[in-house]
């Protein structure tokens, strides 16, 4: 991960193995790395292990909570898949007993949240839904899902920013690798992405999104050789 930092030109949030470092529990972690001026910034471990279907995460990875990190002058706030689906005003039961919501309560301007979701039907209204909570806390979430087939599972891609008044500002397509470049602006609005370089100015709900100046990429890829959830 180190070596690969510094070869990144641009900021770059990146999904891999990571050792817990923690004096109980397992020793592996579910991880997303920040990558920035060569360097690793930041690490957020995933939060919400799933244990059901073709996943076993409780059994490998340890668990973590929630942090968030001053990224260009913006709060920045990290999740990995399953951790924005356990909302109990979506669920009749709740896989986990507690929610993941705390990234917003920490004022967060931003959450990303990097999956490898596989498809189900009505995939984009099931992310939107289960998104919902989070924007409540009026940060947008930039939802990334890789896309492909791997172990007999097919993952949709779809990727999208979702704004707190529940817009989508760009959307990648479904099914098919896809690069989405967005600048948050202020007062403009933008169709779903769809091509295959889009750029758009999407508004925000306050001055934050006058003085924010980051890029963000939306990059989706059927080569990655690990299945991630």
């Amino acid at each position: 991960m180190a070596c690969l930092a510094k070869n990144l030109p641009i900021p770059a949030i990146v999904g891999y193995a990571a050792h817990a470092n923690e004096s109980t529990g397992k020793a592996a972690a579910n991880a997303a790395a920040l990558i920035e001026n060569g360097r690793i910034a930041f690490v957020q471990h995933k939060m919400l292990l799933p244990t059901y279907d073709v996943f076993d995460e409780s059994g490998i990875f340890s668990r973590a909570r929630a942090k968030t990190f001053l990224f260009q002058t913006q709060l920045l706030g990290i999740t990995i898949c399953e951790d924005i689906w356990n909302d109990k005003n979506f669920w009749s039961k709740q896989l986990y007993d507690r929610s993941r919501r705390g990234i917003g309560r920490k004022g967060a301007a931003f959450l990303i949240n990097i999956s490898g979701s596989p498809y189900t039907i009505d995939k984009v209204r099931y992310a939107l839904t289960c998104c919902a909570p989070w924007l409540r806390h009026m940060a947008p979430v930039i939802y990334v899902n890789q896309v492909g087939g791997n172990d007999s599972l097919v993952f949709d891609g779809g990727s999208l920013v979702i704004m707190p008044d529940g817009r989508i500002a760009a959307q990648a397509r479904s099914f098919d690798e896809d690069l989405v470049y967005l600048t948050p602006r202020r007062h403009r609005r933008c169709a779903p992405a769809t091509g295959k370089r889009t750029r758009c100015r999407a508004p925000g709900p306050d001055l934050r999104y006058a003085r924010l100046r980051l890029q963000i990429w939306l990059s989706e890829s059927s080569h990655w050789p690990q299945r991630r959830h």
